[in-house]
């Protein structure tokens, strides 16, 4: 993560866990620190189904469109959405499955 890298699969849900387990409670700096960490996560993905077959788009933490789509179409729409100003935080080859809540990985390649 620190060679501009984007975070793994892994390292995503690693985070996810940290901010789930946050308290109310919790020391301010621990509480920072997650905050920092969720700076990782992209903000131009898509939300997929629990069997990675149909997507929605999600621009800057936003539902775009009103109707889920084959993975391979979210994945056209996502790329025409994509900009030099917003590719940095933008991801394709991964995306959020809420029913699981947990970030998986695509096998539809960007064409």
């Amino acid at each position: 993560m620190k060679n501009n890298n984007p975070p793994t699969v892994e390292q995503l849900n690693d985070i996810q866990s940290k901010w789930m387990a946050l308290q109310s409670s919790d020391p301010n700096p621990v509480k920072s620190n997650v905050f920092k960490l969720m700076e990782l996560f992209p903000n131009r993905y898509l939300s997929v189904s629990e069997d990675g077959n149909i997507a929605s788009v999600v621009l800057d933490g936003q539902p775009f469109g009103s109707e889920a789509k084959p993975v391979k179409d979210a994945l056209k729409i996502l790329k025409d959405c994509t900009t030099e100003w917003n590719k940095n935080r933008t991801r394709f080859d991964i995306g959020w499955c809420g029913k699981t809540g947990q970030w998986i990985t695509l096998s539809v390649p960007v064409s």
